[in-house]
């Protein structure tokens, strides 16, 4: 986890900036929110809302694939990050596709297929986007990384899942402290998710960088 702070602190604007985008987004979607309980339909709200809430989609893939971007480049301003991020935005979605279907059906085969499958293809994102591999061909590679080093790789993707568990525990727990309305939970822990999203992928990527520039993996 001290490599991904470090890494992140390299350039923490590029990375706040990055998840700043969706972030002001979801807020002018809870702000445009349509008026509720007044019988009366207001097609213009509505439109609004609707608007905003595509908006907010199309920039939460964005924004996770300028994220890869920039852990590989931090050279990149905000701008160019999503620039580029956009260029893979298609692709990432049918590959989020095609992943969550595989998924899908190992976990209909019993669960411990689909905590292998989901190893396998724990670094598929970053060779889809850094590599420029189609779709079945990142899951493919990603295997390859993964052959001999399964159990290091599962075993720290459980420590990092353990850490972002206990860190979503705690702000919940605090958000329900601080109110009782459920808006300002939400609202809390969609922000520390924005923020600790970085440090995961982060974290995610070093482990795909090492074992990419391993002399054991061939090129």
């Amino acid at each position: 986890m001290k490599g991904a702070i470090a890494h992140f602190m390299i350039s923490p604007k590029l990375f706040l900036g990055i998840i700043a985008v969706p972030l002001i987004i979801d807020l002018l979607l809870f702000l445009f929110q349509p008026s509720k309980g007044t019988g009366v339909i207001n097609i213009y709200e509505w439109t609004l809302f609707g608007a905003l809430a595509i908006t907010l989609a199309v920039f939460n893939i964005l924004s996770g694939i300028a994220l890869i971007v920039a852990a590989n480049d931090q050279t990149l301003s905000v701008r160019k990050a999503y620039g580029q991020a956009s260029g893979f935005f298609w692709r990432y979605v049918g590959f989020t596709i095609v992943l969550s279907l595989i998924l899908f059906v190992s976990f209909i085969l019993f669960i411990i297929p689909a905590i292998i499958v989901s190893v396998w293809v724990a670094f598929a994102a970053f060779v889809l986007v850094l590599e420029n591999a189609r779709i079945m061909e990142s899951m493919k590679r990603s295997r390859e990384y993964v052959r001999g080093r399964w159990w290091a790789v599962f075993g720290r993707s459980v420590f990092i899942m353990f850490v972002a568990v206990v860190v979503m525990a705690i702000v919940t727990s605090l958000g329900s402290l601080i109110s009782d309305q459920k808006a300002v939970t939400d609202g809390l822990v969609s922000l520390v998710i924005a923020l600790i999203t970085p440090f995961l992928l982060l974290y995610v990527y070093l482990m795909y960088k090492d074992i990419k520039d391993s002399p054991m993996v061939s090129k």
